[in-house]
């Protein structure tokens, strides 16, 4: 019989003390969140690009930039350098993340339809801001895409820059069934944006306050066990 009481005793403890761990470990995790990184960024000081200078497409032409993601996250938001052409009235734009395919921008991961959001080329306007419902995992040293796209029959969509970023690739495609066609460009025509990821959340180690409280816990156990010795 007292055998089983001090069995019986010690794999509540032991419950107890897994208990204890994991909220303390929930804690931890909470007490110190995962913060976004930029992953990649082709805007000037401060976020600073202009509209007045970049590539501009029509609709049903396509365009895209690649960016490499140097670290395994989530895919957050993007900010775009966009901008409408001063001749047309069109303020709407599709963009979309895509992997890649042999070099080129491939299967969409995920679409942006964006309504009335379009500034005038030249003005000045923060950029168009993206974020993902579906936080796509993006893979470290891998190669994505952002494309942009009017909607059918809309007029002049403007890529600005920043004119900083190194010689890069640009995409650009005739209609969304046709092939893309990738050239390289000096910087001075790459299109201003950037890409914010959060890296997954890391499994905590034990810190020292839950390997305290654990001992603690253990001790008071043993207490309850002489205790139940004596009576």
């Amino acid at each position: 019989m007292h055998s089983e009481l001090v069995s019986l005793v010690g794999s509540n403890v032991l419950r107890v003390c897994r208990t204890v761990a994991a909220g303390l470990v929930c804690v931890i995790s909470l007490a110190c969140p995962i913060q976004a990184d930029t992953l990649f960024s082709s805007f000037g000081p401060s976020g600073s690009f202009t509209t007045t200078f970049g590539w501009a497409i029509v609709s049903p032409t396509e365009m895209a930039y690649p960016f490499l993601s140097p670290e395994k996250a989530t895919f957050d938001s993007a900010a775009l350098a966009l901008a409408h052409g001063p001749f047309t009235t069109n303020t709407s734009v599709n963009i979309d993340l895509r992997a890649d395919a042999f070099d080129s921008p491939g299967v969409v991961l995920e679409s942006f339809d964006l309504v009335d959001v379009l500034p005038v080329a030249g003005l000045i306007a923060p950029a168009i801001v993206v974020d993902s419902v579906d936080h796509p995992l993006l893979e470290a040293n891998t190669t994505y895409w952002l494309s942009i796209s009017g909607p059918p029959g809309s007029g002049e969509i403007d890529w600005g820059t920043a004119s900083i970023m190194p010689p890069s690739q640009r995409a650009t495609r005739s209609g969304p069934d046709q092939p893309w066609s990738v050239v390289s460009i000096d910087f001075i025509y790459a299109g201003a944006f950037s890409v914010d990821g959060t890296p997954p959340t890391p499994t905590p180690e034990p810190s020292s306050a839950l390997l305290v409280a654990t001992m603690l816990l253990g001790i008071v156990a043993l207490r309850r066990i002489r205790a139940s010795r004596v009576h």
